[in-house]
């Protein structure tokens, strides 16, 4: 059984900044340090070698891991018949998030909703305390699915051993400017 890698949070946190595809090496390392302080942060050298490996994943996967696009619904395995409803979806994301979904974000997003919508489209919702907390509870199922995904996925491609998400995800966060909607 290989040995769990030491860095996990940092390894999941790098690529997150590397799949928005709008960082240089140099920039995401500066991520890095500000999140996880200069002594605690790997090596520039460290980050290049990760970088590396995360070019070498399949184009499906990382496709999920950048920012959504419509014409990737098939690699989300979104249905096209259901292309006016994920829209809909990714609208009331940004609108409660105030932030762009990934790919992987909508599918998961599609897939609560299918769950949890009881066959309602997002906008003849009421607008209420209640509707509110329905979709924080949406929104937070969502996050936790993505995130798990990700690290499950990335943990058994890149070899990093046995990693468990509790503990990753509250150190993976990006931060919000990372994805913020620009106003």
């Amino acid at each position: 059984m290989p040995k769990a890698k030491e860095n996990v949070a940092q390894m999941q946190y790098a690529y997150q900044i590397w799949s928005l595809k709008t960082s240089t090496r140099k920039d995401i390392y500066q991520n890095m340090v500000r999140k996880f302080g200069t002594r605690a942060t790997i090596s520039f050298s460290t980050l290049s070698r990760w970088l590396s490996q995360y070019d070498d994943l399949p184009e499906d996967e990382v496709i999920q891991d950048g920012p959504y696009e419509w014409k990737w619904l098939a690699h989300y395995g979104i249905p096209w018949q259901e292309g006016s409803l994920t829209d809909e979806l990714y609208r009331e994301y940004q609108l409660r998030t105030k932030t762009y979904p990934s790919g992987r974000h909508m599918k998961w997003l599609w897939r609560e909703w299918h769950l949890e919508g009881q066959g309602f489209r997002p906008r003849e919702l009421p607008n209420t305390d209640d509707t509110t907390f329905f979709w924080e509870q949406i929104l937070k199922n969502v996050h936790k699915r993505v995130e798990e995904e990700k690290i499950e996925y990335i943990a058994r491609k890149l070899n990093w051993g046995n990693v468990h998400t509790s503990g990753v995800l509250d150190q993976t966060q990006p931060n919000t400017e990372d994805s913020e909607i620009l106003s």
